[in-house]
């Protein structure tokens, strides 16, 4: 698990690479990032920030920032 202010420097930092890619966001958008650790506790190696604009029944649009660890057997 990730404490609250881990939260929000992983979110911060998800802020800054969608501002690199050219993602414009609203005030309220940029509030609404959401932070996976998948609890393992190492968000600088394996971690996944999102934001998602829409969700319902038939469509669903988000923006995600993912970091994956490689590992000696393989990965990304």
């Amino acid at each position: 698990m990730i404490n609250k202010e881990q939260y929000q420097k992983a979110a911060a930092r998800a802020l800054q690479y969608f501002d690199w890619a050219g993602i414009r966001l609203t005030e309220a958008e940029r509030g609404a990032i959401e932070v996976a650790d998948f609890g393992l506790s190492d968000l600088d190696n394996i971690g996944l920030e999102i934001l998602t604009y829409v969700n319902t029944e038939r469509v669903c649009a988000k923006e995600e920032e993912l970091k994956a660890a490689v590992t000696e057997q393989g990965g990304l």
